[in-house]
């Protein structure tokens, strides 16, 4: 009502499990895409990155994107699968944490960058995956340049 008229633009969310291991289950790999069907489209071995003695304990990522809203059984498919895959006893898992975002990436369709909303718009400043330094490719680091480049617009504004 009172706001800028934004492009409705869909989302998919992600669900990222972080598990507590005592031992390194993808033999110094530090990320691995998964080709096999599975609940979870990488696992990404922390402590292969940072040094295990910052944590004393081997940290791991099991990364899921889903649609609309996560089935509610992901987070026991995951860790089921991943013991499972890797040959982990329970016991070998210290601690596991769900976290979810539903609205963690932008979508592309066909059109898409019709939809890229602009910087500002009648005085509201966005910034975020959905912003032009992240179509076609998102990353984190797009997002800090959109968020760099709205800084400065906001800077002009304030001091113009």
């Amino acid at each position: 009502m009172g706001g800028p008229s934004l492009p409705e633009i869909p989302y998919q969310g992600a669900a990222c499990m972080a598990l507590g291991l005592d031992r390194d289950v993808t033999e110094g790999i530090y990320w691995l895409n998964m080709k096999d069907p599975a609940p979870y489209g990488a696992v990404v071995s922390h402590t292969n990155f940072i040094p295990v003695e910052r944590y004393g304990e081997r940290i791991v990522y099991l990364a899921s994107y889903f649609q609309g809203t996560m089935d509610p059984a992901l987070p026991g498919r995951m860790a089921d699968d991943f013991c499972s895959r890797f040959g982990l006893p329970p016991d070998s898992v210290r601690w596991m944490r769900m976290a979810v975002e539903p609205f963690a990436g932008p979508i592309y369709s066909v059109g898409y960058r019709s939809h890229i909303p602009p910087y500002e718009e009648r005085g509201l400043f966005l910034a975020g995956m959905f912003s032009p330094p992240n179509y076609p490719e998102r990353s984190m680091e797009g997002s800090i340049v959109a968020g760099t480049d709205v800084a400065g617009r906001m800077e002009a504004v304030s001091h113009g």
